[in-house]
């Protein structure tokens, strides 16, 4: 006999004007069952979450839930269905008890009977036993008249995990659950997802391949991102460096290998509120070398690059740029002493043109020039006088790394420049870099694309839960397929 099918993705599609986040999803998930969403950053896993649970509409495909066609219904009718699902970020009510966040969870199902200010809440015995249920669920009975402000980061995210049994799903989605959590906290949060599966079905977004696997039966399809054509083509990048005339910041190739380091981070703790993101992040990067910070989504990659860059303040530890402490100082005089941050998000303004975009963020001293970028970026030369809003993704990241090119700088931080781009632009943009590097600038790299980064860096650092946990030369890196099972959860061809 043929098992019903619970949740059933057919040709979903979702378009963010002409990107496409996802191009056609299918999927069948039965009842009892846990499934796992995998993938590197920016592969659609959470825009998937979105469009299953209603929190997000559909570009194309149909959606399906229990037997019920509920591709255009909204969340909250979902959610009666039998739908419940925690998010990346913690979403509580800061000012209320823990308690009283579980019942307005365990109200929600009816919010019109439950929520009539006019009379007392219908069910409210019955919501008192859920909730009873869930504290002792989820291991928070003493904390019960505790603000969820108060709790510890680990305590507010099994608190979400308690708001969503609250709501008495068949299937709960869970985004990343163990996301920024200390050592401490692993274990209760393995615990508890281990021990919704015999009574739920659950779906899970994780990075973490060892907690993943720790409560996991089956997984259901890996999503993938786009990925490189192998080795860009062209001359040597530092020939093409001097016959294109391009500014050299040092005499010398490869300083950065002769011990002359331009960045060292020592010990760097970083919060987000409750969340202790970097647990004691060191790392160096030598002059004119390339450097990639790998991991996993939520290791704390990104929140490097802003530490050192001054976007986030950390609490402890040192940032030295050029022998000086620059931790603590506020991102424009970081800025300054020549350390740019070209973020994921471009920060392209879409109402100036290519031209008045580059000359923003030129310098007065700085050594690269109009002619410079053009000559690195001949696609920029051509829409010079379109809008930066007219780009494609791959001409705006083209144009945010000339940007901060213009700013001078002596070490160029990259957040994922070729994330989402066709292979075409990322073979153009892994030759571009190579002809910067080779110009001298230091690079400090975040990228999920693993063929990318062998072909451009230097050495790699693997950061896991906020503390880097290994660090190789390139060629070494590229042979240790272990390492990169373990931390990555990949490997290269």
């Amino acid at each position: 006999m043929t098992q019903p099918v619970l949740i059933e993705a057919i040709g979903v599609t979702k378009h963010y004007g002409k990107f496409a986040a996802l191009g056609g999803v299918d999927l069948k998930i039965l009842p009892n069952t846990v499934h796992s969403v995998i993938g590197p950053n920016g592969a659609g896993k959470t825009t998937l979450f979105h469009m299953l649970t209603g929190t997000g509409t559909t570009t194309g495909g149909r959606i399906l839930f229990d037997g019920h066609d509920v591709t255009h219904e909204p969340d909250y009718k979902r959610v009666q269905r039998g739908m419940a699902r925690s998010f990346q970020v913690t979403s509580l009510f800061a000012s209320l008890s823990v308690r009283e966040n579980l019942r307005v969870a365990a109200q929600g199902i009816a919010p019109r009977q439950a929520m009539n200010c006019w009379r007392a809440p219908v069910g409210e015995r019955a919501s008192a036993e859920t909730v009873a249920e869930v504290l002792a669920r989820v291991g928070l009975e003493r904390l019960a008249d505790t603000p969820a402000s108060v709790l510890s980061h680990g305590q507010q995210r099994r608190l979400e995990v308690g708001m969503a049994l609250a709501a008495k799903p068949k299937a709960i989605f869970l985004d990343e659950p163990t996301s920024g959590m200390g050592i401490d906290d692993l274990d209760d949060m393995k615990r508890l997802i281990r021990s919704l599966r015999d009574a739920h079905t659950v779906v899970l977004i994780e990075h973490n391949d060892e907690h993943r696997d720790g409560h996991l039966r089956h997984r259901d399809r890996d999503a993938a991102g786009p990925r490189a054509g192998r080795g860009a083509a062209g001359r040597h990048p530092l020939r093409c460096a001097r016959a294109l005339g391009l500014p050299r910041q040092h005499d010398h190739r490869r300083q950065g290998m002769s011990g002359k380091n331009i960045l060292e981070v020592e010990a760097l703790h970083t919060h987000y509120g409750k969340s202790h993101v970097l647990q004691g992040v060191s790392l160096t990067v030598g002059e004119a070398e390339l450097v990639t910070l790998l991991g996993r989504n939520g290791a704390g990659k990104s929140t490097t690059l802003k530490s050192i860059a001054g976007a986030v303040t950390p609490i402890s530890g040192r940032v030295r740029f050029q022998g000086a402490d620059v931790a603590g100082m506020p991102p424009h005089r970081i800025a300054t002493r020549g350390v740019c941050l070209v973020p994921e998000h471009r920060g392209i303004f879409k109402l100036l043109t290519v031209e008045e975009n580059l000359l923003l963020g030129q310098r007065r001293d700085s050594p690269w020039q109009l002619e410079d970028i053009y000559r690195i970026f001949p696609r920029l030369k051509e829409r010079r006088r379109n809008g930066g809003g007219q780009l494609s993704g791959g001409e705006q990241q083209m144009l945010a790394i000339g940007r901060a090119l213009m700013n001078h700088p002596r070490l160029l931080i990259l957040d994922e420049p070729v994330e989402g781009l066709a292979p075409v632009i990322v073979e153009e943009i892994v030759a571009q870099l190579k002809t910067i590097k080779a110009a001298g600038v230091a690079i400090l790299l975040v990228e999920q694309n693993l063929e990318v980064c062998v072909q451009l860096a230097d050495r790699h650092y693997i950061v896991e839960q906020g503390v880097i946990v290994h660090e190789a030369g390139n060629a070494a890196f590229m042979a240790d397929h272990e390492v990169k099972d373990r931390y990555l959860g990949v490997g290269l061809a």
